[in-house]
């Protein structure tokens, strides 16, 4: 699905025929729009259709994620869904480094290196290694994890601002993104209604509880505002799980996440990880619980 506004852009990447409408409520900065085009159907056989996301400023504009495919269509529409897009930088950015969410960078590599003409002013890719997400953010890392709680504010223009932090664990180059005007916190594939694979369970449970703090610490009508939006939905409305490559889900669970939901994963795993890779995660299903947490394969 496809919600659009000057603000936040929320794009599902083409991968299988329009799941059923999503459930996110109205909001002034993100509205529902449609199905991204006709041609997306074309792609009913690719089970990854993760939900990409656009923060766009007066300077600026920043697209996390490119989906698990090039996909011209989809690069079109980003650009004629930012009507000013001559007059802004474009950054080609990603929650984390997995395939499916880096695939789609090709589509904007010869407007990157000057090669084709751009609809945008410039456009960036960012790299994909922890180092390079670090480096062009100026978000503190040591390979060591000492600097796991670093935070940094990244700049759009027109004084919108988006905080970024690590929340690593399940992929090393992993950020969260919060954006204050419509409420939102981006966490990519570390929480969302489906299955949370676990890489390595420490540092999984410290970025849950660093999440946690994170929702702690933001002013109780922030807090009850916000909502937090995964990159996919692998569960139906009922609570039942879609196998993993299921390219049909015509009952999808509610897609955007509350505050309980950080809190409970923090839960979920506190204290994981002190006994090895494996031990004190509260794992599989919970009816209590929007999602499931995937160990470590060992």
């Amino acid at each position: 699905m496809l919600r659009t506004h000057s603000v936040l852009l929320m794009v599902r990447a083409p991968q299988h025929r329009p799941p059923s409408p999503l459930s996110l409520p109205a909001h002034p900065g993100c509205c529902l729009s449609g199905w991204l085009t006709a041609a997306a159907v074309a792609h009913a056989l690719r089970a990854e259709g993760n939900f990409v996301f656009l923060f766009v400023g007066s300077e600026r504009a920043i697209l996390f994620d490119t989906g698990p495919i090039p996909y011209e269509p989809f690069k079109e529409a980003i650009a004629e869904l930012v009507p000013n897009a001559a007059s802004l930088d474009l950054i080609v950015a990603h929650t984390h480094s997995h395939g499916d969410h880096i695939k789609g960078d090709p589509l904007w590599e010869a407007e990157a290196a000057g090669e084709r003409d751009s609809p945008f002013r410039s456009v960036v890719i960012v790299g994909h290694s922890p180092q390079e997400v670090a480096d062009f953010y100026s978000l503190d890392f040591a390979p060591d994890g000492s600097c796991e709680d670093a935070t940094t504010t990244f700049h759009l223009g027109g004084g919108r601002e988006l905080q970024l932090f690590w929340i690593r664990g399940h992929e090393d180059s992993h950020i969260a993104v919060y954006d204050e005007v419509t409420d939102v916190l981006v966490t990519g594939d570390v929480l969302y209604p489906g299955r949370l694979y676990v890489r390595d369970t420490p540092q999984f449970a410290a970025t849950c509880q660093r999440m946690a703090a994170f929702v702690q610490h933001l002013p109780p009508a922030r807090r009850d505002a916000l909502r937090v939006l995964g990159c996919h939905i692998e569960m139906s409305s009922d609570g039942g799980e879609y196998e993993t490559g299921t390219v049909y889900q015509p009952d999808e669970a509610k897609y955007e996440m509350t505050a309980q939901d950080v809190l409970d994963l923090a839960s979920a795993t506190s204290g994981a990880g002190s006994g090895g890779q494996t031990s004190g995660l509260a794992e599989g299903f919970d009816p209590n619980r929007r999602f499931m947490v995937v160990p470590p394969r060992l």
